[in-house]
Formats: structure tokens, sequence, C-alpha cells
């Protein structure tokens, strides 16, 4: 359960709220949303609200993608552990975002997570073969995807910046100057992560969207296809230039870097 004074919805059956993404027109694919209500939203999270499962979702409204539930924070170490039974984190703490963590490892949590739900396994995952696909040494399940089930699944790249702008045109999702108020970054982290929920969220109500830990997406890099799967989000341990919200990283997906997280999807 996580509370504070931006927070209005709580979940206490599965510690994790989400909010529901219904493709609102942005700068990448149509009108702004104009600073005033930016900034209402900010303070006031009017969207419609409803409980799924025991998670509270906002609803916002619009076009662009198919409509998506996605979660308000990143995953804690609490969470990952109570699902996987180990904390990879290097900075421990229950509400800390979880780190160290691979692209595998995050499409593994999201399936142990929907079984503990109840939800039909987004992702199908055969360890038993090398994906074709996949260039790298070492750990290359098979991992397809069923597209219509219900359980948890990463973003995609797309579906990030779109939740993560929030309806915003700006470098960042407030505007186009950095401000340490909405994000962890290397100006005011203390060079280590954050309990989620600390920073001011976006206007979606979606905290750490910018900044604490960057979050896998499902996608390859489209420039890398079979080497580098998709990161978004900043970090805490970068400046600010790197923490603008248009930035596409990526990284080997075998790999469990102390600044990789997870942030999670749902169809709706």
């Amino acid at each position: 359960m996580y509370i504070n004074k931006y927070e209005k919805f709580y979940s206490f059956v599965t510690g994790l709220a989400m909010v529901l993404i219904m493709a609102e027109p942005l700068s990448i694919y149509g009108d702004e949303i104009s600073p005033v209500e930016v900034q209402s939203r900010l303070i006031g999270f009017t969207q419609p609200v409803k409980k799924i499962s025991g998670v509270d979702m906002v609803l916002v409204s619009g076009r662009g993608v198919q409509d998506f539930w996605i979660s308000r924070y990143e995953v804690t170490q609490e969470l990952y552990e109570a699902v996987t039974g180990v904390n990879p984190g290097y900075f421990k703490g229950p509400q800390l975002p979880v780190e160290q963590v691979s692209w595998f490892n995050a499409v593994e949590f999201c399936n142990k997570l929907s079984g503990m739900a109840g939800f039909e396994p987004y992702y199908n995952i055969d360890k038993t073969k090398d994906d074709p696909e996949n260039c790298n040494s070492g750990i290359r399940w098979i991992v397809t995807i069923n597209k219509d089930a219900g359980g948890f699944r990463l973003p995609t790249s797309a579906e990030w910046e779109y939740a993560a702008r929030g309806g915003s045109r700006g470098k960042y999702f407030w505007g186009d100057e950095m401000n340490g108020d909405y994000c962890w970054y290397s100006g005011n982290s203390g060079d280590r992560t954050h309990t989620v929920g600390t920073r001011k969220p976006n206007a979606y109500g979606i905290f750490d969207i910018c900044g604490n830990v960057q979050e896998w997406c499902f996608d390859w890099n489209q420039s890398f296809t079979g080497l580098y799967r998709v990161l978004r989000d900043g970090h805490f341990r970068i400046s600010k230039e790197d923490m603008m919200i248009d930035i596409i990283d990526y990284r080997s997906p075998q790999f469990e870097f102390g600044f990789t997280g997870i942030r999670l999807v749902k169809n709706k």
C-alpha cells in the first residue's frame, strides 16, 4: 500500500496501483492537452477510477494506441520478492524500486504475478529452446505473446511514451526545464534509488515515469533487432539532458543492470 500527499487511491490487495490509458491526443498523435489542464491534473487526477482485482486504476480517454492499464508505480522490491521469492536489488528497501533485473526476469515476473492474480499469462516462455532472432550469447529463451490474454506485461515503447507524456509536448512531462520535484536523477538522487512515489506524478497520476530506475519495454530496438531490447525512462545516475522523455535507450536483454526496473501494463 502506498499513501502520500499526491495519492488518492490505494490498493489493499496487491499493493499495485494502475492507471488505465485510453490513448489520448498527444504531440505525436494529435492535439495537445493545454498546460492549464496538465497542471490541474497534476493536482487533482480528475479521471474516473475503478478497482480491478483489488488494483485502483484511473481512466484516461482519447486516441492513438489500444487502451491499456499501466501501473502508477515502478515495481517495488517488496512486490517482486513476494512474487519470485528473491530480491535482486542493490539498494535494499521494501518500497524501493526493484533493480538489477534483466528483460527475461521482467517477462517471467509478469507471468508469475498474472498466475497469482488469476489472469491468463500474457507471455509464452520456452526455456528449452534458443530464440533464433536473438543474436546474443547467454540466455536466449523464446518469448512470444498471447495478445488476447489478460495478464500483466511490459509496455511497448510507444505505450510507455504515450503514458509518460500525459498530454505534454515538453522535453519533460512537466515542461522544458529540469525540475527535481518530479524525478530522481543525478542532480538530486545522492547516487541511489528512492522510495517509489515520493516525487510529483505526471498528469495521469503516474509516479517515477521520469527517473529513479529505467523500465524495460517489450520491443527490440529497431536499429538493433536481435541484440538490444528497449529501455525507457531516465534513472538516478544520469544527467538532466539524458532524462528527456523522447530518449530511447537499449540494452542486451539478458543483462541485469543496477538501474533497470519494471513498470507493468495490462490490456484493457
